[in-house]
């Protein structure tokens, strides 16, 4: 009887010991997370010009072609001021 009582004792030791070392080797691994990130999408930053010329300078800013920024031009058509007031509503 004593002798099974040893092997079991020892048949549980060292299923521990191969527990305690398969941590072990977990942690100095550093075991890889394969989860991956939810996605995200971020807004472009978004540059608004606002311009006195109908066609021509909107057309110039617009062939602009960046991958960090949006550029949108209007062309309103109206002179200095009245143009600088109307982007200010707008921009709001």
């Amino acid at each position: 009887m004593k002798m099974q009582n040893k092997k079991l004792i020892q048949k549980q030791k060292a299923e521990e010991q191969k527990l305690r070392l398969a941590e072990i080797k977990a942690r100095r691994r550093g075991e890889v997370i394969l989860e991956r990130k939810a996605p995200e999408l971020e807004e472009k930053p978004t540059i608004l010009i606002y311009c006195e010329g109908r066609n021509t300078e909107p057309s110039y800013f617009n062939k602009f072609r960046l991958s960090t920024l949006t550029i949108d031009s209007f062309g309103e058509g109206r002179n200095t001021l009245s143009l600088v007031e109307r982007a200010k509503k707008l921009s709001e």
